[in-house]
């Protein structure tokens, strides 16, 4: 019996640590899989279904191995799931002796200077703030690690603590009168001296746009990296390695600016005109790109006018000269004013980067939400960036998630994330998706393009509705669709119906777990990551498949690179998208053994198109009908 059989097999360590252990054949199999790709030096792909235990089956061969391990995750909270829950459970049941740590982005920490300027110059947005700034003064003087989750009661977004946070725009490092009391350095000298640093995929890819411009990093070097919820990497690595800069960043910045010289009590001749005429320039500059309602549009060589042009560089100058005055004032004596430096000139460089069109290695387009605009260049593919940043300098990369895989094949994540020559393991859930759900795919809809599909599909939902009594997602690929359905759903049902929007994220979700008849519209960020366990959500309806929408410039552009190099677009990129969306989907449906429920596929296509039984072939298998009276096995 190896060490492995003696931690997971029945009867053996873990059984004896936990309860109600339940013995799991794949877990045990995940484990040994990981262990040996460890040993070695090999990268690894591993697709575990809900329910298979995955978090212990990849930290216990991490920690046995002995070598420096870093885990990203998704979330800062599952990264405490980590820290709290399955580290202390493993030492607890292999009785291996190891440090393990949780390391966050700067911004979650307090930072003890900036605390203290606030103290002296209160500026509240709100009147309401004042208590909240009461409990982190006392909060502070008390707090080990200075880490704002402790502060359980805190709002998400909380003008105050923006003001109190550590940034990396004044941040002086060790010359700061409070270095050695700094609760991020001693976050980041914990992590260098743990075995196990539990990190999220915000943090690793900020830190790799990091090294890949300043060639510093702000992470141990890692000699097994593990990332979980890997379906996410693509997305968030995409967002960390290119330029995103709207008049939003630059007015925070001026706004700093003009706090600390008043908080230094420096006089600088012309610095408040100098800081205005900027404000005006960035004003000028973003206007060119101003349009009445929210959108995204592809920067073309056609809108980059003289005008425009003359726009930028008066822009960039005057955020190149506020640099060499900034510079001054903190070779003077006055070391904040260096990293606000070097952030200006940041600043005027993402300017230049978001209008070169000539780069072609990225997409160059602009987002408008609520009349705020902000210009971004994104990388097309990531492939050739990742295989040399990540999977050439550390020895062992494990991917994992309970959704990597398109039609039983790793293929498409190979690809998009340049993975070479990994080991490759498929684990199924250990739920039973033959008797906990059904697939019921109604034939008599239109298909999506037709006009009267919404209202037919509002008429459907109506139904499946009252057979599943609430308890549903209604789940859609526009926001257009979201709205129009909900309007057209929730005056004719009884339940309670919530949207996207109405207030956040967080918010509906404790709604919707609380009125358990309750139904809930939404787009994207409700596709994945969501856990409502129980009967709370035991339907989702999803209106039509998940494909990306083709007009999205990222998308555009990556379609076209792949028809370029003689690909096929649809079903290297499109479809295996989709499917993984699809996936996600429909993870929010079983999220327990008790589970029972039902998926709904508006969109008939799944039947009639070739590429459909591609998404049937790549779901759980369960029962699929076109009959509404075969749900009441599960809702009955």
């Amino acid at each position: 019996m190896d060490w492995v059989e003696r931690f997971f097999g029945e009867g053996q360590a873990l059984a004896k640590a936990l309860p109600n252990f339940e013995y799991r054949p794949d877990q045990l199999q995940m484990a040994r899989v990981v262990s040996e790709a460890i040993a070695a030096g090999r990268h690894l792909i591993v697709e575990a279904g809900t329910g298979i235990g995955k978090s212990l089956a990849y930290l216990v061969p991490a920690v046995k191995s002995g070598k420096k391990t870093i885990v990203s995750t998704r979330t800062k909270a599952l990264q405490e799931q980590l820290l709290n829950n399955d580290l202390p459970l493993l030492a607890k049941a292999s009785r291996l002796r190891f440090k393990a740590t949780c390391l966050k982005g700067r911004a979650n920490y307090v930072c003890l200077k900036r605390l203290r300027e606030f103290e002296t110059q209160p500026l509240f947005v709100f009147p309401e703030e004042i208590k909240y700034f009461r409990l982190l003064q006392r909060w502070a003087r008390k707090t080990a690690t200075g880490d704002r989750s402790e502060l359980r009661n805190l709002p998400d977004k909380l003008a105050v603590w923006n003001e109190v946070c550590s940034q990396r725009e004044l941040c002086t490092g060790q010359k700061c009168q409070f270095a050695k009391d700094c609760f991020l350095a001693r976050a980041r000298e914990a992590a260098e001296r743990a075995d196990v640093v539990i990190i999220n995929h915000h943090l690793f890819f900020a830190n790799l746009a990091l090294q890949l411009a300043t060639g510093t990093s702000m992470l141990p070097k890692p000699e097994v990296l593990i990332f979980d919820e890997a379906h996410e990497i693509e997305s968030v690595a995409s967002n960390f390695l290119g330029v995103s800069i709207g008049p939003g960043h630059i007015n925070e910045l001026l706004r700093q600016i003009d706090r600390q010289l008043g908080l230094a009590q420096v006089e600088v001749s012309g610095i408040s005109a100098t800081i205005r005429k900027v404000q005006k320039q960035s004003k000028n500059f973003f206007a060119n790109f101003a349009v009445t309602r929210d959108a995204v549009f592809k920067l073309t060589p056609e809108m980059m006018d003289g005008a425009i042009d003359e726009a930028k560089d008066a822009l960039c100058n005057g955020l190149l000269r506020l640099t060499d005055t900034l510079a001054d004032i903190a070779a003077s004596g006055f070391e904040v004013f260096g990293p606000i430096s070097q952030r200006c000139k940041e600043l005027a460089h993402q300017i230049k980067a978001a209008c070169s069109l000539q780069e072609d290695r990225f997409v160059h387009w602009a987002e408008v939400q609520n009349g705020h605009i902000v210009l971004k260049a994104t990388p097309i593919s990531l492939a050739e960036t990742l295989a040399e940043t990540v999977f050439a300098t550390t020895p062992t990369v494990i991917l994992t998630s309970a959704t990597l895989s398109s039609e039983r094949s790793f293929d498409y994540i190979k690809r998009r994330l340049g993975i070479p020559d990994p080991i490759e393991l498929m684990v199924d859930s250990t739920f039973d998706y033959r008797k906990q759900a059904v697939l019921y795919i109604p034939t008599s809809l239109p298909l999506p393009e037709d006009r009267n599909f919404v209202q037919k599909a509002a008429d459907e939902i109506v139904r499946i509705i009252q057979k599943s009594k609430g308890r549903a997602f209604v789940l859609c690929t526009s926001i257009a669709n979201m709205k129009a359905l909900y309007q057209s759903v929730s005056p004719r049902i009884q339940q309670r119906c919530l949207l996207q929007g109405q207030m956040p994220n967080s918010a509906l979700l404790e709604q919707f777990r609380s009125d358990v008849s309750s139904v809930l519209f939404a787009t994207a960020s409700f596709w994945q990551g969501v856990d409502v366990q129980g009967e709370a959500l035991s339907c989702v309806i999803v209106d039509k498949l998940p494909f990306a929408v083709p007009t999205d410039p990222l998308i555009e552009a990556r379609i076209d690179r792949i028809r370029k190099e003689g690909g096929n677009p649809f079903y290297d990129f499109q479809v295996p998208q989709a499917i993984i969306a699809l996936k996600q989907g429909f993870g929010r449906l079983i999220r327990t053994r008790a589970d029972r429920g039902v998926l709904s596929i508006l969109d008939k296509r799944i039947l009639q198109r070739g590429y459909g039984q591609k998404f049937l072939d790549s779901l759980p298998p369960c029962p699929v009908t076109h009959k509404i009276e075969h749900l009441d096995r599960i809702f009955s």
